[in-house]
């Protein structure tokens, strides 16, 4: 399987730069769509053909938060994915909460590093 979508739901510009330079040290040909809220996510899920392969999700951001999306996700009529739920807090609720949905698989302190994409995204080095 080869990945060529990722879409990064954070706030931050600096996570975002961070994240999509990871990704494109791994392998350039992955597309990376950037949302910078829930509500945007979703509205770019919505737009897209078929479901990215990964979405890095942060908790805390304004209009639709991280738990807010998965909720909306959940109960969309998307295809589910592979979630992994980034915080800058370390707070077992937030953990517990998030892991509460299938589709999170992974979750993880920020900041974020390459470990973190290789866990989440296996075969993001696999370039044909």
């Amino acid at each position: 399987m080869h990945c060529r979508t990722i879409l990064v739901v954070d706030d931050c510009d600096l996570t975002q730069m961070v994240i999509a330079m990871e990704i494109a040290r791994f392998n350039p040909s992955v597309t990376i769509i950037e949302a910078f809220d829930g509500q945007e996510a979703m509205e770019k899920l919505r737009e897209m053909s078929s479901p990215p392969e990964a979405i890095f999700l942060d908790i805390n951001m304004p209009r639709m938060n991280g738990h807010d999306f998965l909720e909306a996700y959940q109960a969309g009529s998307m295809e589910q994915g592979n979630v992994a739920m980034m915080s800058s807090s370390s707070l077992d609720e937030d953990r517990q909460r998030a892991e509460q949905y299938a589709c999170v698989k992974h979750y993880f302190t920020k900041p974020f590093n390459a470990q973190h994409l290789e866990q989440t995204v296996p075969h993001l080095a696999v370039v044909v």
